[in-house]
């Protein structure tokens, strides 16, 4: 691809390319929904996509700029077109230069992450850095300021925004970090275009997501600043023209498999975390044959969270890992008491969550809870259905929005439909909202008609042509089947339930849950008086 042709910001995944050239045939949505064998309500998601990474806000326009990229043309790209990556001239460094502490406790892992941060600050002006809660997006944020500084003539400044509590405040919080003083005759956010105009530097807004009206600010100094770099931090994007995303990931966990070395475990960067941190705690502990399973599992089920491994670890001079790993089922209860020396949302893990929690609008922290209900993900189809009746925003806009505040994430699922996923730690946070909220049962009522009359719905294709299509499907929702048949039966609405297990009793004989079938139908028998002759 030529310097010259237009290139994609964020390139369009396969499917959203299929949509986009369908749209060229002016099909409607509708049309789409059934060429595809998808919903309407997906069509509608898809297309949000498109026109957001297409920067366009309908579908002529979302067709004009696919033409001028080749795609109604191409075939469709294996990988993206990657950026420029020649990284930009510097001019020649003077001596480190940040304005970092000096850090208390040694940095774990994290080297392909910092290579790929350091390497997109090569090409981009604005990245940031997101993620839930406990990510480690700060400390990664730190390590990679300390790793560039010397390549910025003028080092490197980090600027900790999580006690600013007004967005107007931000110019004044930059300018204290570099030294500047307020002038009577102009404007901070003049006086700090000023300054940075001359400077080749490298700025970081750490902890942006609650100061996000103040994002203006950051394209003024861009503009205003040829060669000033700024890296941030949220738990979500800026939202601005030229910004490139990074998604900060949990870090790795081993599987389960068998015969993994003690030394093959220390590779992973949570094990390693957990066992360093554990040590610190407790001078006499470290990893044997007797415990790594175990400690495996804490760090699965803390979803690899940087804050919460550091947290149970620090409980290791009260539980032996197998102890600690029993008591995990209250994550949010356990973990807390982190370093007094930590900002208060940093000490304990409901803290880290609330955080995010308490920057949503009504709508979102409704929806938010209601979304705990699910189990192993979640289909538009199956949210519009359960979530969105009552919700006081457009169901469409409040995924989108938790989307952008990493309080879920969405991969594609069976007939490559989005479907959307919560980690572990924040689902147990939501549910505990939902329960507050008092709507549980409601909800849990509307997942499991969901869910029966879907389980009808597919039961006559376990016997078509189109088989394959239903057991890859009855698959992937085989967390939310098992948790409605689980809640018919503890709230007594036994033939629900018997409904449900009857209906995909072919895809629970021909597949892995062989034997689970068989304990649903011995608790359904037990109970048999309570079903109608109709479903026997």
């Amino acid at each position: 691809m030529s310097s010259s042709e237009p290139r994609l910001y964020e390139p369009l995944k396969e499917r959203e390319i299929e949509i986009v050239r369908l749209l060229a045939g002016g099909l409607t949505n509708r049309e789409i929904a059934q060429e595809l064998v998808i919903s309407s309500e997906t069509v509608k998601w898809y297309n949000k996509q498109i026109f957001g990474k297409l920067g366009v806000s309908s579908r002529t326009e979302a067709v004009v700029k696919a033409r001028d990229y080749g795609l109604l043309e191409q075939p469709v790209p294996a990988v993206a077109e990657p950026a420029d990556s020649a990284p930009i001239k510097r001019k020649p460094a003077a001596a480190a230069k940040h304005n970092l502490p000096a850090q208390l406790t040694s940095f774990i892992g994290r080297q392909k992450e910092i290579a790929e941060v350091k390497e997109r600050l090569r090409s981009a002006r604005l990245v940031t850095l997101t993620g839930p809660g406990g990510t480690g997006k700060t400390r990664l944020g730190q390590q990679v300021t300390a790793a560039v500084a010397d390549a910025y003539a003028d080092g490197a400044t980090f600027v900790y925004l999580a006690a600013v509590t007004d967005p107007a405040l931000v110019p004044m919080i930059i300018a204290q970090n570099l030294g500047l003083l307020e002038r009577p005759d102009m404007s901070l956010a003049e006086t700090l275009g000023r300054f940075l105009r001359q400077k080749q530097m490298l700025l970081v807004l750490d902890n942006f997501e609650h100061v996000l009206d103040a994002a203006p600010l950051v394209t003024d100094l861009l503009a205003a600043s040829p060669d000033l770099t700024i890296l941030a931090t949220s738990r979500e994007a800026l939202h601005l023209s030229g910004e490139f995303e990074y998604p900060v990931p949990p870090l790795a966990v081993p599987g389960q498999e068998l015969g993994i070395s003690l030394s093959d475990l220390l590779s992973y960067d949570s094990v390693a975390l957990f066992v360093q941190r554990a040590e610190a705690t407790s001078p006499g502990f470290e990893l044997t044959a007797e415990n790594a399973s175990a400690v495996v599992r804490i760090c699965a089920r803390l979803d690899g969270l940087p804050l919460a491994i550091e947290l149970a670890a620090a409980r290791i001079k009260l539980f032996s890992p197998e102890q600690l790993l029993d008591r995990l089922e209250n994550r949010l209860g356990l973990l807390t008491g982190g370093p007094r020396d930590l900002p208060d949302r940093q000490r304990t893990l409901r803290s880290a969550i609330d955080w995010s929690f308490n920057l949503l609008d009504e709508g979102e922290q409704i929806l938010f809870a209601r979304l705990s209900v699910f189990q192993a993900g979640r289909s538009i189809d199956a949210v519009e259905a359960i979530c969105a009746p009552g919700l006081p925003i457009e169901m469409i806009e409040g995924l989108e929005s938790l989307l952008n505040k990493s309080l879920i994430y969405h991969d594609e699922g069976p007939n490559r439909e989005p479907r959307f996923f919560m980690l572990e730690t924040i689902q147990e946070y939501a549910r505990e909202r939902l329960v507050e909220s008092g709507e549980e049962q409601l909800i849990r009522n509307r997942h499991l008609s969901y869910f029966v009359a879907l389980a009808e719905e597919m039961e006559p294709g376990y016997w078509r042509h189109n088989q394959l299509v239903l057991l890859a499907r009855s698959e992937a929702e085989m967390g939310n089947l098992r948790a409605a048949f689980n809640w018919g039966m503890e709230s007594g609405q036994v033939e629900a339930a018997a409904r449900l297990a009857i209906a995909i009793h072919y895809f629970l004989y021909y597949s892995d849950h062989f034997v689970e079938g068989n304990r649903w139908f011995l608790k359904v028998l037990d109970k048999i008086d309570q079903v109608s002759r109709h479903y026997l």
